[in-house]
């Protein structure tokens, strides 16, 4: 599994040394076990796995980025992917992942304390819950496979900082979530950057929809739990 995720990781401009591939090798093998007895992911068989989880959160590297040292919080984190994936590829960042299921904030966690993750840390709750103190302050936020853009939007948008950017991870929708997603945009204080399309092969396309922060959003978002799904903004 090193040769693959080290050969492939090169599509997206990493290059893993053998401590990363280590790390993620005892990560792959820790979700198995994990999955097993717990529904996190989709049970598949290794290249699955890595293809369609690891390689895919990988891809955040093709975001033009001046350093690897930044605070990402990353929504709805389920079985670790991108947040796990991250914190090991980029070990001067700083990780928080957010998941309102008990069982998978246990699995990020004690994932994290077995990979000998510093820079990772699990919280089980709501994004409409977190504190006052996370709105405007993250370089990055992430989500992969949550909700459609313009709910997703709701969930993300108020934790990145002025000039961060938000990172929804999506399949082949994206056009189509953007023109949904335009008014809760403007209403967050947010344009879109740029989408990136990536392959992961065998006609596995993707995209992954920048989303630029231009303004500090209200406190009043996200809404109360519930509200950004039942009445989209």
């Amino acid at each position: 599994m090193k040769d693959f995720l080290k050969e492939n990781a090169l599509k997206f401009g990493l290059k893993l040394e053998e401590d990363t591939l280590e790390k993620l090798k005892t990560f792959y093998e820790f979700l198995v076990e994990f999955n097993a007895h717990t529904n996190l992911i989709a049970k598949a068989d290794e290249q699955t796995i890595l293809t369609k989880h690891f390689l895919d959160s990988m891809s955040f590297n093709k975001i033009p980025m001046t350093s690897g040292k930044f605070k990402l919080l990353d929504i709805g984190s389920g079985g670790g992917f991108p947040a796990i994936i991250l914190a090991i590829i980029y070990p001067k960042a700083k990780i928080t992942a957010v998941d309102s299921v008990g069982k998978k904030t246990n699995f990020l966690n004690q994932a994290a304390e077995k990979v000998g993750l510093k820079n990772f840390t699990a919280l089980n709750t709501r994004a409409e819950e977190l504190p006052k103190e996370f709105h405007n302050s993250f370089d990055f936020v992430t989500a992969r496979a949550v909700a459609a853009l313009n709910i997703l939007s709701e969930y993300c948008i108020p934790f990145v900082k002025v000039d961060g950017f938000f990172v929804a991870y999506k399949a082949k929708t994206a056009n189509e979530e953007l023109k949904e997603a335009k008014n809760a945009l403007k209403t967050l204080s947010a344009s879109l950057a740029e989408v990136i399309e990536y392959s992961l092969g065998d006609d596995i396309e993707r995209n992954l929809i920048v989303i630029e922060k231009t303004d500090k959003t209200s406190l009043k978002y996200p809404r109360k739990a519930g509200l950004p799904k039942k009445l989209p903004l």
